[in-house]
């Protein structure tokens, strides 16, 4: 088997406001999670918290983990990934979520991520706690990404553009 690097990644990611998050997701794929193999999972948001889980296999786990803490529940992560990952290519299921993660779009609940925050200063760890993103000991990815995925940015005028079509950047 060829190697294939995780790292650098294909993606592209952001930090969610944690109270703003609504609606329903399904993973596309399994998620390795504790030991345990999730599959067919399904999230329902409201409010900016998971108040529904539902899964083929697994929901008892990923319960356990959304009540780690009071942010464990909230949205910390969404993230882009094109079909050109080098990770979906080789149609691999490594069972590893920092791996899994690159091959397709992904989600993650709990923890927030600072880097790139205009108020975020590494050096100066008490930013941290100011900063309008989501706070967890926990943060696990999980992968939504498909053909049939389609992500629409909205701008700050409100005018909408679809950014990925499937697994194909739009811009």
């Amino acid at each position: 088997m060829r190697h294939i690097a995780t790292l650098p990644t294909e993606e592209i990611f952001t930090t969610p406001v944690p109270t703003r998050t609504e609606g329903k997701v399904r993973a596309s794929g399994p998620l390795a999670l504790g030991g345990a193999l999730v599959e067919g999972l399904e999230l329902r948001f409201e409010g900016g918290r998971i108040s529904d889980v539902s899964a083929t296999r697994g929901a008892e786990v990923v319960r356990a983990q959304l009540a780690i803490d009071d942010g464990a529940a909230r949205l910390g992560e969404v993230a882009l990934v094109d079909d050109t990952s080098p990770i979906q290519q080789s149609g691999v299921l490594f069972y590893d979520t920092l791996l899994d993660e690159s091959a397709a779009s992904h989600l993650a609940w709990g923890d927030g991520i600072p880097d790139g925050h205009r108020d975020y200063e590494p050096a100066r760890p008490e930013t941290l706690t100011g900063l309008p993103i989501n706070h967890s000991a926990t943060h696990v990815d999980f992968m939504i990404g498909s053909p049939e995925l389609r992500v629409t940015g909205v701008r700050a005028d409100g005018s909408r553009r679809v950014i990925l079509d499937g697994e194909r950047w739009a811009l």
